[in-house]
């Protein structure tokens, strides 16, 4: 059909309010990329197509048509040879199951649809992958049970954390008399005490800040100071194991 009877008919107003109906931006493109056909048995099919699909939406309320929110950037990125994030593994297990409910409805219209039912049967679900990534990855964040190593890892963290805080408790302790607060702080992720100036020589440690009065200074207790140092490098180790086991 040219172009010039396309535009008696209108047809690009026709593509305009298709479109608004459109439900991902795949379908949108595809709606956008649209010719009208002049073979028979082709506009034929399409017309086959068309009342499956109505008989389908008459007789349900919804269909489970899955989400691609957030998938443009999934394949841009696989098509990129890019690592995905946390985020794009969970987009992927949200599109696996809902392509899953959409196959299991679709099974149950194959009386009424043939056509529209057997093209959604021949979807590949890759349940595999959608468990592994749901037993990887939740909410944001890289679960323990991603990698026997990542747990490993996560213990010894939360051991560490446990020996810091201990360390920490008994400095406030043995500087009692010394300290401006009865409290630590932490300064550039490390926990300080709070020292009066005039007794800063007798704590032994670095000394990471200072308030703006010049009147208390934040040293970090030499005995807390390694086994900080021991925890930072679990967790750059952390770090790493979780970017591998999201990959």
């Amino acid at each position: 059909m040219n172009q010039d009877v396309q535009r008696t008919l209108e047809y690009h107003k026709m593509k305009e309010e298709l479109s608004g109906y459109a439900m991902s931006y795949l379908g949108r493109q595809r709606i956008e990329a649209m010719e009208p056909s002049i073979h028979l048995s082709q506009i034929d099919g399409w017309l086959a197509e068309t009342e499956d699909a109505l008989r389908i939406v008459a007789g349900s309320s919804s269909v489970p048509i899955p989400s691609l929110d957030g998938m443009e950037y999934v394949t841009s990125a696989l098509n990129k040879g890019q690592s995905l994030h946390v985020e794009q593994l969970e987009h992927i297990e949200r599109f696996l199951t809902s392509t899953e409910q959409l196959r299991q409805y679709m099974s149950r219209k194959a009386d009424v649809a043939p056509l529209v039912s057997g093209y959604a049967q021949s979807i590949v679900t890759l349940e595999d992958l959608r468990l592994e990534i749901r037993k990887s990855v939740d909410h944001g964040a890289v679960l323990d049970s991603a990698s026997d190593e990542l747990a490993r890892i996560r213990k010894q963290i939360g051991i560490l954390e446990e020996r810091v805080r201990r360390k920490i408790e008994a400095s406030l302790t043995k500087y009692k008399a010394h300290l401006q607060e009865p409290f630590h702080s932490i300064r550039n992720g490390r926990p300080v005490l709070p020292i009066k100036r005039e007794s800063k020589r007798i704590v032994k440690g670095a000394m990471l800040d200072e308030s703006a009065s010049g009147q208390t200074v934040y040293i970090e207790p030499e005995e807390v100071a390694s086994q900080q140092d021991e925890l930072v490098e679990v967790r750059f180790a952390e770090a790493r194991e979780v970017a591998r086991a999201a990959n």
